[in-house]
């Protein structure tokens, strides 16, 4: 069903994007297994078929997205045609207690990662004409399920902006 497209997965050395990474492979993409933790990326890559990759890249970071479409570009020879973002943290931590610099960690990694992996593979796509591209953002029940004093903000953009990104791309 997904034959010849490549798939980049971020967050996929554990939880859902590991199973999200499986599932693709096993629809017939080739994986960009994408996570900040080297050896989780790769644990999920030996797990997978032959013909996938494993990348080490910071979602945070403009300039590592960069490189990661680099990377991906150099090892498949395309752009993907699909962006899973999952990658995503939380500090657990009640409101009351949670410093500044946690709080911008998690906006870092959960909206900003979310925009710049999404502009980058949107741009990417754009550039080569693939007009069957798929981004999916992957957002967290913890802002829809009260959790009483948690800090859960991060899903408000994640599920608003997935209706405005799902637009046409100009």
């Amino acid at each position: 069903m997904l034959a010849g497209r490549v798939a980049l997965v971020t967050g996929g050395g554990s939880g859902i994007g590991r199973a999200v990474c499986h599932l693709l492979a096993r629809e017939g993409a080739a994986v960009a297994v994408v996570d900040i933790n080297k050896e989780a990326a790769q644990e999920t890559l030996d797990r997978l078929p032959k013909g996938n990759h494993a990348f080490c890249a910071d979602v945070s970071s403009s300039s590592s997205v960069k490189e990661l479409l680099k990377q991906i570009k150099t090892s498949f020879h395309t752009v993907p045609s699909i962006a899973v973002n999952s990658a995503g943290i939380t500090k657990d931590k009640m409101m009351l207690k949670m410093d500044e610099e946690s709080f911008s960690k998690v906006i870092d990694v959960n909206i900003k990662g979310t925009f710049l992996v999404s502009q980058a593979v949107s741009q990417a796509m754009l550039a080569e004409k693939i007009s069957n591209g798929s981004i999916i953002n992957i957002s967290s029940i913890v802002g829809k399920v009260w959790y009483p004093g948690k800090c859960c903000v991060t899903w408000i953009y994640t599920d608003t902006d997935d209706r405005c990104s799902a637009q046409k791309c100009d």
